[in-house]
């Protein structure tokens, strides 16, 4: 746990130094693994998995690097992670499994989960700003998925979609050049 602690502390670090430069405008492209990142993620959320009893699924075919914002590549993991651990709260099964792979020339990252599904009209909605399927009590702003979508068009030219049937859970595909 105090290795855990320590991980997200630096990572804590990151952001702010993120926040910083993002306000300042200047951008920390570099060469990351991919798969790297996503693990920071998973150490990141393993309390709240743990507290949701999730079981977390990575299976990459192998390492894959991205040229960019590491931090804001982490940022587009751990948000989409964060409300796929929340959408298990009332599954029997709770499981998210996340797969990376290469399909051409793109990167492909699969999050799904066996939460509660989003409807065919929340579909629609879930990338628009402030749209929130959540009660005002659960503090969800409706920001998160619309700045998700921001930074991986914006930042990485590459897009995501979401895939999903009620009471059979939800699948973030995001595809990266």
């Amino acid at each position: 746990h105090l290795s855990q602690a320590l991980v997200a502390t630096h990572r804590m670090q990151g952001l702010i130094s993120g926040i910083k430069n993002q306000i300042s405008r200047k951008n920390c492209l570099s060469l990351f693994s991919i798969n790297q990142e996503i693990s920071q993620s998973l150490e990141i959320l393993a309390y709240k998995a743990r507290q949701a009893k999730a079981e977390i699924f990575f299976s990459p075919e192998k390492i894959y690097f991205l040229k960019g914002d590491s931090l804001k590549f982490g940022q587009i993991i751990t948000n989409i992670l964060a409300n796929a651990i929340e959408a298990l709260c009332e599954s029997i099964i709770r499981e998210i499994k996340i797969n990376l792979y290469e399909e051409e020339k793109y990167v492909v990252i699969k999050i799904k989960d066996s939460g509660k599904g989003i409807s065919l009209k929340n579909q629609e909605n879930i990338f628009k700003p402030f749209f929130s399927t959540k009660r005002l009590t659960d503090q969800g702003f409706g920001i998160g998925l619309a700045m998700t979508k921001n930074i991986i068009e914006k930042d990485f030219k590459g897009e995501i979609k979401v895939e999903s049937e009620l009471n059979k859970g939800a699948c973030f595909i995001i595809t990266l050049p």
